[in-house]
């Protein structure tokens, strides 16, 4: 097979994983650790920090998946 490469497979089943994990990170089952008020983070209450939180992972994870597509790509 031409042009397969399989660490670049591993790479995105890693990313895959990673945005799964923060995907349930942000619904029911995990979220539910995190659902409350106190304590009071950066002027959140927890369970909006958590939010807050989650998502910038998100942007980082997404971030460095297109620096690393980038790079592969020159």
């Amino acid at each position: 097979m031409e042009g397969y490469n399989p660490n670049k497979r591993k790479v995105y089943i890693g990313f895959t994983v990673f945005f799964l994990l923060c995907f349930m990170a942000m619904i029911f089952p995990i979220f539910s650790i995190a659902n409350r008020v106190e304590p009071i983070l950066f002027g959140m209450p927890f369970g909006m920090f958590w939010l807050v939180l989650v998502t910038i992972l998100q942007f980082c994870g997404l971030l460095a998946l297109y620096i690393w597509e980038y790079r592969k790509g020159r």
